[in-house]
Protein backbone atom coordinates (compact mmCIF):
# COMPACT_ATOMS: atom_id res chain seq x y z
CA UNK A 1 0.00 0.00 0.00
CA UNK A 2 2.86 2.61 0.48
CA UNK A 3 4.29 1.72 -1.89
CA UNK A 4 1.32 2.46 -4.45
CA UNK A 5 0.27 5.41 -3.03
CA UNK A 6 3.86 6.97 -2.98
CA UNK A 7 3.98 6.33 -6.49
CA UNK A 8 1.72 8.64 -9.36
CA UNK A 9 -0.68 5.88 -9.05
CA UNK A 10 -3.79 5.29 -6.38
CA UNK A 11 -5.78 2.70 -5.23
CA UNK A 12 -8.00 2.42 -8.52
CA UNK A 13 -4.39 0.67 -9.68
CA UNK A 14 -5.75 -2.16 -7.69
CA UNK A 15 -8.36 -3.38 -10.23
CA UNK A 16 -11.25 -5.35 -9.36
CA UNK A 17 -9.62 -7.78 -7.65
CA UNK A 18 -10.64 -10.06 -4.92
CA UNK A 19 -9.20 -9.76 -1.82
CA UNK A 20 -8.16 -12.62 0.84
CA UNK A 21 -5.92 -12.34 4.10
CA UNK A 22 -5.07 -14.74 6.61
CA UNK A 23 -6.08 -13.22 9.51
CA UNK A 24 -8.70 -10.18 10.41
CA UNK A 25 -5.69 -7.56 11.53
CA UNK A 26 -4.09 -7.95 8.12
CA UNK A 27 -7.89 -6.65 6.81
CA UNK A 28 -8.42 -4.08 9.60
CA UNK A 29 -4.82 -2.32 8.10
CA UNK A 30 -6.63 -2.93 4.81
CA UNK A 31 -9.91 -1.63 5.82
CA UNK A 32 -7.76 1.62 6.87
CA UNK A 33 -7.01 2.06 3.29
CA UNK A 34 -10.86 1.67 2.58
CA UNK A 35 -10.63 -1.78 1.13
CA UNK A 36 -13.09 -4.02 2.43
CA UNK A 37 -11.39 -8.18 2.27
CA UNK A 38 -13.60 -10.69 0.38
CA UNK A 39 -12.33 -13.65 2.19
CA UNK A 40 -10.53 -14.62 5.22
CA UNK A 41 -10.32 -18.12 6.51
CA UNK A 42 -11.60 -19.33 9.93
CA UNK A 43 -7.95 -20.78 10.88
CA UNK A 44 -5.53 -17.90 10.48
CA UNK A 45 -2.76 -20.08 9.62
CA UNK A 46 -0.41 -20.41 5.52
CA UNK A 47 -2.30 -23.64 4.89
CA UNK A 48 -6.03 -22.48 5.25
CA UNK A 49 -6.79 -19.90 2.44
CA UNK A 50 -5.85 -21.83 -0.64
CA UNK A 51 -8.97 -24.36 1.29
CA UNK A 52 -11.01 -21.31 1.60
CA UNK A 53 -10.49 -20.30 -2.07
CA UNK A 54 -11.20 -23.60 -3.41
CA UNK A 55 -14.91 -23.99 -1.12
CA UNK A 56 -15.54 -20.79 -2.12
CA UNK A 57 -15.44 -21.60 -6.10
CA UNK A 58 -12.84 -22.75 -8.72
CA UNK A 59 -9.45 -21.69 -7.53
CA UNK A 60 -7.99 -23.38 -11.73
CA UNK A 61 -7.28 -20.50 -13.79
CA UNK A 62 -7.34 -17.96 -10.94
CA UNK A 63 -4.25 -15.00 -11.25
CA UNK A 64 -3.09 -14.72 -7.89
CA UNK A 65 -0.48 -11.86 -6.36
CA UNK A 66 0.70 -13.07 -3.11
CA UNK A 67 2.87 -10.98 -1.24
CA UNK A 68 4.46 -12.46 1.71
CA UNK A 69 7.60 -12.42 3.72
CA UNK A 70 11.41 -13.20 2.81
CA UNK A 71 11.51 -16.31 5.00
CA UNK A 72 7.54 -17.43 4.90
CA UNK A 73 6.82 -20.84 4.37
CA UNK A 74 6.14 -21.83 0.64
CA UNK A 75 3.21 -23.95 1.50
CA UNK A 76 0.34 -21.03 0.24
CA UNK A 77 1.43 -20.34 -3.61
CA UNK A 78 2.38 -24.24 -3.35
CA UNK A 79 -1.11 -25.29 -2.95
CA UNK A 80 -2.59 -22.60 -5.24
CA UNK A 81 -0.23 -23.84 -7.73
CA UNK A 82 -1.10 -27.26 -7.59
CA UNK A 83 -4.95 -26.16 -7.93
CA UNK A 84 -4.48 -24.79 -10.63
CA UNK A 85 -3.94 -20.80 -9.66
CA UNK A 86 -1.54 -18.60 -11.73
CA UNK A 87 0.48 -16.93 -8.90
CA UNK A 88 3.20 -14.30 -8.91
CA UNK A 89 4.76 -13.87 -5.96
CA UNK A 90 6.59 -10.70 -4.26
CA UNK A 91 8.37 -10.38 -1.05
CA UNK A 92 6.49 -7.15 1.05
CA UNK A 93 9.13 -7.34 3.79
CA UNK A 94 11.71 -8.92 5.40
CA UNK A 95 12.37 -10.48 8.77
CA UNK A 96 16.00 -9.80 10.04
CA UNK A 97 17.37 -10.92 13.31
CA UNK A 98 19.62 -9.39 15.63
CA UNK A 99 23.30 -10.49 16.38
CA UNK A 100 23.40 -10.80 20.09
CA UNK A 101 22.59 -7.55 22.59
CA UNK A 102 23.22 -4.02 22.22
CA UNK A 103 23.79 -1.52 25.13
CA UNK A 104 21.53 -0.75 26.95
CA UNK A 105 19.23 -3.18 26.07
CA UNK A 106 17.82 -5.85 28.65
CA UNK A 107 20.02 -8.96 29.44
CA UNK A 108 17.52 -11.54 28.70
CA UNK A 109 19.35 -14.87 29.29
CA UNK A 110 20.08 -13.45 33.23
CA UNK A 111 16.36 -12.34 33.59
CA UNK A 112 15.26 -15.79 32.20
CA UNK A 113 18.52 -17.57 34.19
CA UNK A 114 17.30 -15.12 37.36
CA UNK A 115 13.38 -16.44 36.82
CA UNK A 116 12.37 -12.97 36.61
CA UNK A 117 10.31 -13.52 32.93
CA UNK A 118 7.09 -14.78 33.92
CA UNK A 119 6.05 -15.64 30.03
CA UNK A 120 7.81 -15.39 27.02
CA UNK A 121 5.92 -14.86 23.59
CA UNK A 122 6.70 -16.34 20.20
CA UNK A 123 4.49 -14.57 17.39
CA UNK A 124 6.45 -16.68 14.54
CA UNK A 125 8.78 -19.58 13.82
CA UNK A 126 11.25 -17.13 12.48
CA UNK A 127 10.82 -15.40 16.30
CA UNK A 128 11.55 -18.71 17.69
CA UNK A 129 15.05 -19.25 15.24
CA UNK A 130 15.88 -15.62 16.31
CA UNK A 131 15.99 -16.35 20.16
CA UNK A 132 17.53 -19.75 20.04
CA UNK A 133 20.31 -18.22 17.52
CA UNK A 134 20.69 -15.73 20.12
CA UNK A 135 21.34 -17.99 23.08
CA UNK A 136 22.27 -21.23 21.40
CA UNK A 137 19.73 -24.01 21.32
CA UNK A 138 20.66 -25.89 24.65
CA UNK A 139 20.74 -22.62 27.03
CA UNK A 140 17.32 -21.41 25.14
CA UNK A 141 16.10 -25.19 25.73
CA UNK A 142 17.32 -25.13 29.44
CA UNK A 143 15.89 -21.39 30.33
CA UNK A 144 12.76 -22.14 28.43
CA UNK A 145 12.26 -25.56 30.36
CA UNK A 146 11.28 -23.38 33.61
CA UNK A 147 9.76 -20.44 32.24
CA UNK A 148 6.01 -20.14 30.67
CA UNK A 149 5.91 -20.09 26.79
CA UNK A 150 3.31 -18.72 24.94
CA UNK A 151 2.86 -19.40 20.76
CA UNK A 152 0.17 -17.77 18.79
CA UNK A 153 -0.29 -21.29 17.01
CA UNK A 154 0.44 -24.33 16.04
CA UNK A 155 3.22 -23.43 13.42
CA UNK A 156 5.33 -21.41 16.25
CA UNK A 157 4.74 -24.52 18.69
CA UNK A 158 6.44 -26.81 16.57
CA UNK A 159 9.23 -25.04 15.46
CA UNK A 160 9.53 -24.32 19.45
CA UNK A 161 9.25 -28.23 20.00
CA UNK A 162 12.08 -28.61 17.06
CA UNK A 163 14.59 -26.92 19.66
CA UNK A 164 13.01 -28.84 22.76
CA UNK A 165 10.94 -25.86 23.74
CA UNK A 166 7.59 -26.88 25.31
CA UNK A 167 4.31 -24.66 24.68
CA UNK A 168 2.35 -23.86 27.13
CA UNK A 169 -0.33 -21.22 26.32
CA UNK A 170 -1.72 -21.54 22.47
CA UNK A 171 -4.72 -19.77 22.08
CA UNK A 172 -7.64 -21.32 19.76
CA UNK A 173 -7.38 -18.79 17.10
CA UNK A 174 -3.95 -17.68 16.23
CA UNK A 175 -3.88 -13.78 16.70
CA UNK A 176 -1.70 -11.10 18.82
CA UNK A 177 -5.29 -10.43 20.61
CA UNK A 178 -6.22 -14.23 20.95
CA UNK A 179 -2.72 -14.74 22.41
CA UNK A 180 -2.80 -11.74 24.51
CA UNK A 181 -6.62 -13.01 26.21
CA UNK A 182 -5.03 -16.56 26.27
CA UNK A 183 -1.86 -15.58 28.89
CA UNK A 184 -4.72 -13.67 30.96
CA UNK A 185 -6.62 -16.54 31.17
CA UNK A 186 -3.78 -19.12 31.81
CA UNK A 187 -2.80 -16.85 34.84
CA UNK A 188 -6.34 -15.84 36.30
CA UNK A 189 -6.79 -19.70 36.22
CA UNK A 190 -4.06 -20.27 38.28
CA UNK A 191 -4.96 -17.19 40.55
CA UNK A 192 -8.29 -19.41 41.12
CA UNK A 193 -6.64 -22.88 41.44
CA UNK A 194 -4.41 -20.96 44.07
CA UNK A 195 -7.30 -19.57 46.37
CA UNK A 196 -9.20 -23.09 45.99
CA UNK A 197 -5.82 -24.83 47.65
Amino acid sequence: MDRLLKSARDLRARGGGKLCTIGPSTADHLARHGLKVDLIPHEFRAETPARALSDSGKVAGLKIFLPHADIGREVLADDLRKKGADVTEAIAYRTVSTEGEREGEPDIYRMLLERRIDVVTFTSASAVRSFVKLLGAEPAADLLGKTVVASIGPVTAEAAAQYNVTTTIMPSQFTIPALVDAIVEYYATLARQEVQS
